[in-house]
């Protein structure tokens, strides 16, 4: 029973999260600055639309990427891509 229990929680509690992971050969902090200032609205990426839910974490030459819109998540790595950044893909 408590499993079942556990399981309906999780069910209705859980969110998906697509999360990729853009490999920096610079300083990935410029790199993230950049998108948090997307993400807020303050600047435009092409024709991309700011993501409210972006989560960014820098590591020391890559940079994690999440937010719960699939589509837009790929949108952005096409256009990451296109600017010559290496991605892990959204998974």
């Amino acid at each position: 029973m408590a499993k079942r229990l556990a399981r309906k929680w999780l069910e209705n509690h859980m969110t998906p999260r697509f999360k990729v992971r853009v490999l920096c050969n610079q300083d990935p902090k410029q790199l993230s600055s950049l998108l948090y200032s997307w993400r807020d609205g303050r600047l435009k990426l092409g024709s991309l639309k700011p993501l409210p839910d972006l989560g960014l974490q820098a590591g020391f030459d890559f940079i994690d990427i999440w937010s719960m819109n699939k589509q837009a998540m790929v949108e952005l790595v096409s256009y990451l891509e296109g600017r010559g950044y290496e991605t892990t893909g959204v998974f």
